[in-house]
């Protein structure tokens, strides 16, 4: 049994039918023959619907993609605040044990699964006052801030900054 070649047309664009459009009209008026000229007529009607359609599809297509992004904003939206809110509550998590293991005197709580301990943080720079930092430690962006890391690394070499202190007593929680 022979089985039939399927031809696959892709879809015209709106080009390929807007060329079409004038193609057929520059050969309109060569059609002397009238069976032929309302063939070609026909043709013409025929590619107009198709370009309606194409020019409404497009416009739906461009509607859906317009609020399909602005739908993915908002969930970007949606999904920063909840993270927002999540880090605030892990935060005050982490400080709840923190005080409590302070208040205690303990180093580590147990639960059955998991524990919590005291670990001791890397030393950080805490800016006290910003004002009165010497210009060569202020990084500048699009808002002025203290280079905290630059900073630092000359805090720990005994350099006194006016408005820089380093910190090294910070405890924070480790959680396995």
């Amino acid at each position: 049994m022979a089985v039939a070649p399927v031809i696959t047309m892709r879809p015209q664009s709106l080009f390929d039918i807007t060329e079409r459009i004038s193609e057929l009209l520059d050969t309109l008026d060569m059609c002397e023959d009238a069976d032929v000229r309302a063939e070609c007529e026909s043709e013409i009607a025929d590619y107009l619907q198709r370009h309606l359609a194409k020019v409404d599809n497009m416009a739906e297509y461009a509607d859906h993609l317009e609020f399909q992004i602005a739908l993915r904003k908002k969930q970007v939206q949606l999904l920063e605040r909840a993270n927002k809110r999540a880090a605030g509550i892990l935060e005050r998590i982490d400080n709840a044990i923190l005080r409590t293991m302070d208040a205690t005197g303990r180093q580590r709580l147990e639960g059955s699964l998991y524990s919590f301990s005291l670990r001791k943080l890397p030393p950080s720079v805490e800016v006290t006052n910003q004002a009165v930092v010497p210009a060569q430690y202020i990084r500048t962006t699009v808002s002025e801030s203290v280079d905290k890391q630059v900073a630092k690394i000359d805090l720990k070499n005994g350099i006194t900054i006016p408005g820089l202190q380093l910190v090294v007593d910070r405890k924070g929680v480790s959680r396995r």
